[in-house]
């Protein structure tokens, strides 16, 4: 690999991973409207702002959404699940919500707090049983979807780099 420039924001990319294997301890109102404000400031195509976000603090209820996707554990005890939502029939609603995600996924690394992107609960989420009854109980309006959720805690694993697929660069 060639030579980098490092600052404050390439070493947070890089240095970034998703763990998975949290603390019992909850996140303070401060590092998850952090978190979410981050979220909200993404990029967005024709600075639309399609993206929902709806905030799961509640260990009760991460454990029900659970259940319920029959996806048991899928949250390795992270003590919050943020889930980002699309406006349905909008051409870049969901890369504006991916956007969002991986902006959140940088400010939780910011923090010093884990952070892992879960897309298993997705069929459930997307399921009619499971948007009519989590989109109400959540406040996300009918017309948006389930694109992706992000699970923060304060971790306890520190997770090593993979290798990159270098050859996915094409220089010309």
């Amino acid at each position: 690999m060639e030579k980098l420039i490092h600052n404050d924001v390439v070493d947070a990319l890089l240095q970034r991973r998703s763990h998975r294997s949290y603390r019992e301890e909850a996140l303070s109102a401060e590092e998850i409207n952090t978190i979410v404000q981050c979220a909200l400031w993404a990029p967005s195509a024709i600075n639309q702002q399609t993206t929902q976000i709806a905030v799961i603090d509640n260990k009760a209820w991460i454990e029900e959404l659970a259940q319920d996707a029959g996806r048991e554990g899928f949250h390795y005890g992270a003590p919050c699940f943020l889930l980002f939502y699309a406006l349905k029939d909008n051409r870049w609603s969901a890369a504006n919500a991916a956007l969002a995600t991986e902006n959140a996924t940088l400010a939780a690394h910011a923090l010093g707090l884990g952070s892992v992107i879960i897309g298993c609960t997705a069929d459930y989420l997307l399921s009619e049983e499971g948007a009519k009854k989590w989109q109400k109980r959540l406040g996300v309006s009918e017309n948006y979807e389930f694109v992706l959720g992000l699970l923060v805690g304060h971790s306890v694993d520190a997770p090593q780099p993979k290798p990159r697929n270098q050859e996915n660069i094409k220089w010309k």
